[in-house]
């Protein structure tokens, strides 16, 4: 009862306003894309109307500009007459429950197919088996199908890849266009047949269909319908899509096959291709000979064969060849000797290209070869010889105890730091005389194991890199010179004190104690132990290979992590030095014989001086140099206090003890002016 309600039935179904709208919108759209394609012609040159970029944008809702009143008053006629509709629900459909479920069971089965037919719209219900009955019987024909060993999507696809990519690199299409025009994921198409019954209606013609859904050449299908005209990727190859599609065939599907045609045509020699695609072929080999008697000869001298056996291809008859140099001197093939390795040849302007110069290689690059055209760039970490033929490994260079400087700095950090115990050694045993006690024996011992530690931290910038000693370098020698400088200031302040506390009713007694100058010293080091400890918590210095500041070796150093903290710390021993310069220099002329103010004075002024000349030197120099200018900073500043301080005292002490009495502190101003 179903099947016999005719091919023109057609089953009920609510519609509503929305699906219509949306209908008709869809509608619209392919009429004014389809008009608006139609006006551009077909091999319309780039440059005569601009690209735009909306048409290769693939499932886009670009809707074509408005510029034809006609399709402007249908679509205005056609929603006026939409809006008068009302819409109702169909309360009697014409399709009854068993008519649904009968359509269902004919979808289901698997002895029946239900193809569409070929025109009117529709639907024939076949037998499985006479269906494919028929597809075979068409893909039999030899004439009209050839059977494949493997699947050309794939090769298909890479070919149209670099096609469309030549063409992008060389800007005769966008990669916009190069996107929509390649299919992602192709699979090959699938052919099906649909029946011609409006011919037979028992027995119909079959046609063959083939979808092209998700094929690789989809987008570029699409975009030839279309009658687009941007895709012109030669002046020989115009926009016609069957002589695009060829070219793109023949680009890779063609010679695929022709790779594999090997026959001999009669009368002739094999004729094949080899993997690149070219066809073997025979050479002679000519002489032009010139006569005595001036006239031009010609003579066959050789042969180049590919089909002999391999090594015996060519042969060549040299007695039969008249040089022009005469009969068997062989003439040169170049006017210039070979370049031999390190260097690289480099063409001569307006010669022959067997005319060349040899140049040396650039810095960082090598040449292993005779007549090298390029020379080769060293890996990191290696560096030419000097003869740039090879590389070999870079230098790593640091400060070592072996080498001269830094054997050197050594010595002379040890002779002032045994220099300095001996100095203490003699504070301790005449600890008890008055120009001992005048001058804060216990601040002096404190200077003293300062220098002794300032000497001994010279060892911890010189060998190889480690992070403990890359983390306690500048740590430790900021640390140790802050209570070094602290203590120089707080002896001049107590110096100041000193004098200032005689005056019976001056406020500078309740300042002048045993424990002012532990405050002094403790507050100053204090600070820049705590810049030096978040210096460390934060970014701490680690060991680093630079193979930026030299090209042809590697400097193995410390990183300093950021250099903010070291300038915070060596900005911070300065300020200390240039208050004990200023208070010492303020107080050089108070009274008294054992007056340490004038000898704190020129000590700070060697201090200052030394560290100001250390700034440009230490950022002009790199690798090794660098830390002997910041070793040899400290020795020399180091060696300032201790020589401008205590050398004066222990010459008092040990050649001019009849000085070192108190009468002599108390009563006498200068020195060796006894009565």
């Amino acid at each position: 009862m179903t099947l016999n309600k005719g091919m023109s039935f057609v089953p009920t179904n609510d519609t509503s306003a929305l699906e219509t709208n949306v209908a008709f919108f869809k509608f619209m759209r392919k009429l004014r894309l389809r008009h608006y394609f139609s006006n551009v012609m077909e091999c319309q040159s780039e440059q005569d109307s601009p690209l735009d970029e909306t048409k290769f944008k693939p499932k886009s809702k670009h809707m074509a500009p408005s510029s034809h009143k006609i399709l402007d008053f249908f679509e205005d006629t056609v929603k006026r007459d939409l809006a008068k509709i009302r819409y109702k629900s169909m309360k009697r459909k014409n399709f009854t429950v068993h008519d649904y479920h009968t359509v269902q069971s004919i979808t289901h089965n698997p002895q029946l197919t239900l193809k569409q037919a070929d025109k009117g719209g529709a639907l024939v219900v076949m037998d499985t088996e006479y269906y494919n009955k028929k597809v075979h019987e068409h893909v039999q024909d030899q004439h009209t199908y050839l059977p494949l060993d493997n699947d050309p999507t794939n090769l298909l696809q890479k070919g149209l890849a670099e096609l469309l990519q030549e063409a992008c690199i060389a800007g005769i299409i966008t990669e916009t266009q190069n996107m929509f025009l390649t299919t992602q994921n192709p699979r090959r198409p699938s052919l099906y047949m649909t029946p011609k019954i409006h011919k037979h209606p028992t027995d119909p013609p079959f046609p063959p269909m083939v979808s092209g859904t998700q094929q690789e050449l989809e987008g570029l299908i699409i975009d030839l319908n279309n009658k687009n005209p941007r895709i012109q990727f030669t002046h020989n190859i115009g926009c016609s899509s069957v002589h695009y599609l060829d070219v793109l065939v023949t680009k890779d599907l063609i010679l695929h096959y022709l790779k594999h045609v090997h026959f001999k045509p009669p009368g002739g020699d094999d004729l094949y291709f080899d993997a690149n695609g070219d066809a073997p072929a025979t050479y002679d080999i000519l002489n032009l000979q010139v006569s005595q008697d001036e006239e031009f000869h010609v003579v066959k001298v050789g042969k180049i064969d590919p089909n002999v056996q391999e090594g015996k291809g060519i042969t060549l008859n040299s007695g039969a060849i008249l040089w022009s140099d005469g009969p068997s001197q062989v003439p040169r093939s170049i006017c210039s000797e070979a370049c031999p390795p390190g260097y690289r040849r480099a063409a001569k302007r307006g010669e022959p290209v067997c005319c060349f110069d040899c140049i040396p290689c650039s810095q960082g690059e090598i040449s292993n070869g005779t007549d090298t055209i390029k020379c080769l760039k060293c890996p990191d970490g290696q560096w030419p010889n000097d003869r740039r033929d090879q590389c070999i490994e870079k230098e790593v260079e640091y400060m070592t105890y072996e080498e001269p400087l830094g054997l050197t700095l050594i010595l002379f950090a040890t002779l002032l730091t045994i220099l300095t115990v001996a100095v203490m050694g003699v504070f301790i045993k005449y600890g008890h005389t008055p120009i001992v006690k005048a001058n804060n024996r216990g601040l002096s011992y404190l200077l003293l194991i300062a220098l002794v530690f300032c000497f001994l931290c010279s060892f911890i910038f010189i060998g190889r890199p480690r992070t403990l000693t890359c983390i306690l370098r500048q740590t430790v020698f900021g640390v140790i010179f802050s209570i070094s400088v602290s203590s120089v200031l707080a002896k001049t302040i107590i110096v100041v004190l000193a004098f200032k506390a005689t005056n019976p009713s001056s406020s500078a007694r309740k300042w002048l104690g045993p424990k002012t100058p532990i405050y002094i010293v403790s507050l100053s080091s204090s600070i820049q132990i705590l810049i030096c400890g978040v210096w460390i918590a934060k970014s701490p210095p680690f060991p680093e290979l630079n193979t930026k500041s030299y090209i042809e070796k590697i400097i193995f150093e410390c990183n300093e992590g950021e250099n903010i903290f070291f300038y915070c710390m060596m900005g911070y021993m300065g300020l200390l030095a240039s208050i004990s310069f200023i208070v010492a220099f303020v107080s050089r002329n108070l009274p008294g014989s054992f007056n340490e103010a004038k000898l704190i004075t020129f000590s700070m002024l060697v201090f200052v001086s030394v560290w100001l000349s250390f700034i440009p030197a230490y950022l002009s120099t790199r690798g090794k140099y660098m830390v002997a200018v910041e070793v040899f900073a400290i020795l020399c500043s180091s060696a300032g206090l201790l020589g401008c301080i205590f050398f004066p005292k222990c010459y008092i002490i040990l050649v001019r003890p009849d000085s070192n009495t108190k009468g002599h502190l108390v009563g006498k101003p200068h020195l060796g002016n006894r009565k």
